[in-house]
């Protein structure tokens, strides 16, 4: 790997994470998904440095595929979710902001990061504020949810291009709204903290 160029390094990498089997089989035996988790770790800690964490492909595959064995690591509860911290700043910095199917994985919800009370607020600060830019887009084309008649109204008004950005949006407010309520029934989140934000 040393003698590679960056891009060729970036390749390798995604090849080598696209080619383990890192689906959960049950059937199989504990040493066996302790393997992957190894792999998962090892992946993690080379992967945090130039010209890997610069790369889009490489983030979003870490995303993908890798992010859901860290709640196995070997690590401390906080030493997890700062993990997942970095990882996040990590995204945000390239793309400059960060994707709703990275913001509503699952790996947000686990016990490590939800008990503890700052992971969980940081986390639903950044849902309520996506949900605001995505809600914002909506309401500027002057969308109701579940106003179906609303709907049909905009899609006939406006061209193609604005119709799947306005489809993809409904879809990832819905997401997000989603996730909000699914922290609030679980009462980890004091919602009145956030009434003016």
């Amino acid at each position: 790997m040393q003698y590679f160029g960056d891009s060729e390094k970036i390749k390798y990498a995604c090849s080598v994470i696209n080619h383990i089997d890192f689906s959960r089989d049950q059937s199989k035996d504990f040493s066996c998904d302790q393997s992957k988790i190894k792999i998962a770790e090892t992946l993690f800690f080379n992967l945090n440095k130039e010209p890997y964490k610069n790369s889009p492909e490489l983030q979003e595959l870490i995303w993908e595929k890798l992010v859901v064995y860290v709640n196995d690591f070997n690590l401390s509860n906080q030493e997890k979710s700062r993990l997942i911290l970095r990882l996040f700043d990590d995204v945000k910095l390239l793309f400059n902001e960060v994707s709703v199917s990275i913001l509503v994985n699952d790996i947000f919800l686990k016990d490590f990061f939800m008990r503890q009370p700052d992971f969980a607020k940081w986390y639903f600060y950044q849902l309520l504020k996506k949900y605001e830019g995505e809600q914002l887009y909506l309401n500027e084309l002057g969308y109701v949810y579940g106003n179906e008649e609303k709907t049909n109204e905009i899609v006939k008004k406006h061209p193609g291009y604005v119709i799947k950005i306005f489809e993809e949006k409904m879809g990832n407010e819905l997401k997000i709204r989603t996730r909000m309520m699914k922290i609030l029934r679980n009462g980890k989140i004091n919602i009145y903290e956030y009434m003016n934000i």
